[in-house]
């Protein structure tokens, strides 16, 4: 198999060019891709950190009634974690911070809900969710003579 740099040597008639992992020795092969506790922590960290420093910086915001402004610190937060420290805790940060946004930073769904009308079908999709998980512990049980209401 050949890589760029061996096609444009062959291409140019000079000698195959070695590929980084043919000139390291198995020691240093071996050793290169490991990451260390401390780098994950930090990564982790980061993400943490940033969510916190946006929902701090939201509450300043907030009271200077930027209320606009907030929601684009969190997504600011979940960008440079992103960007200094990876996918899987960008991921993190996106989930901390929509709980935090959510939590923080918006008012209660249910207020809106009961003044919608949508309390009740709040209330259909659980009991329906209820019944459905009713009926598969009974089918798993084996058989369903019994309630599995009264054990």
């Amino acid at each position: 198999m050949h890589s760029a740099a061996n096609r444009l040597a062959d291409f140019a008639g000079r000698d195959r060019v070695n590929s980084a992992t043919e000139t390291q020795t198995p020691a240093a092969k071996a050793a290169a891709p490991r990451h260390s506790s401390g780098r994950i922590i930090f990564r982790y960290g980061l993400a943490l950190g940033s969510v916190a420093a946006a929902t701090a910086l939201g509450f300043l915001a907030d009271r200077r009634d930027l209320h606009e402004s907030v929601f684009t610190l969190f997504v600011l937060a979940v960008a440079l974690t992103s960007w200094f420290a990876g996918v899987w805790p960008a991921v993190v940060a996106f989930g901390f911070g929509a709980l935090a946004f959510n939590y923080y930073f918006t008012g209660p769904l249910i207020r809106h809900l009961v003044h919608a009308g949508g309390f009740r079908i709040l209330v259909c999709i659980r009991a329906s969710l209820r019944a459905t998980d009713l009926v598969r512990h009974r089918a798993a049980s084996g058989g369903g003579r019994s309630s599995p209401i009264a054990r």
